[in-house]
């Protein structure tokens, strides 16, 4: 299993977020279709008319956090000295006690939701029961999302893994940092873990669907 469908699977069991396939920018408003955790972008809510209503979105700052398997040991951050520009330079140990162990640390990101989201559902079930319109309901819509400005996720390829990560960032005043420059962090261990960085990107996204069952009346609802 590659590093995007363990992550995907990561993060679903434990927060109930869907991942864009290939890591694709995926906003709120977006539309697709989703493969397990994955979900492949294929068009704009904007792009529908026919009476549906743009989304109104909300953005809420979250603090940084890790997402990690059960398998994930995260030591804490350690501060090796400044570099010019603001930042510091920065190290944490990661210890993986199983194979294909999944740790996701998102240090700036913003969480967008769907204000008018029963307004926009509404507006789709009315369309879907319009006469040959029943072909979108195959689609799944993105209401709330994790929008990233910097991150990373590492997977380990073997069990009883210790690596330590290195790059460059901002510390906040509790010793975690708030931004990182994600593409400048490396692993000590490189064969060891596979590692990609997350930078100003949308990539975690959560569903709604329209349901039409045989013995009830499409509904709009939120995919678990």
């Amino acid at each position: 299993m590659g590093l995007i469908e363990k992550a995907a699977n990561t993060l679903h069991r434990q927060h109930g977020w869907y991942t864009s396939d290939s890591f694709t920018n995926a906003p709120v408003g977006s539309w697709g279709t989703k493969d397990g955790h994955l979900f492949e972008r294929l068009g704009d809510l904007k792009s529908i008319k026919m009476g549906v209503p743009d989304p109104v979105l909300h953005s809420v700052s979250r603090t940084p956090r890790w997402f990690t398997d059960s398998g994930v040991t995260v030591g804490n951050w350690a501060v090796k000295g400044a570099v010019p520009g603001g930042l510091t330079s920065l190290a944490v140990k990661l210890e993986f006690s199983s194979k294909y162990s999944i740790a996701c640390f998102l240090s700036s990101y913003t969480e967008v939701q769907m204000e008018n989201l029963d307004a926009v559902g509404d507006a789709l079930v009315d369309l879907y029961r319009r006469p040959g319109k029943d072909w979108k309901l195959s689609r799944k819509w993105v209401y709330t999302a994790l929008q990233v400005k910097s991150g990373f996720i590492v997977m380990s390829r073997d069990r009883d893994t210790t690596v330590t990560l290195s790059g460059q960032g901002q510390l906040n005043a509790g010793g975690v940092p708030i931004q990182i420059n994600a593409d400048g962090f490396v692993s000590s261990a490189s064969s060891s873990v596979e590692m990609v960085g997350l930078e100003n990107i949308t990539p975690f996204d959560k569903l709604c669907e329209v349901s039409d069952s045989l013995f009830e009346k499409a509904d709009w609802r939120q995919i678990g």
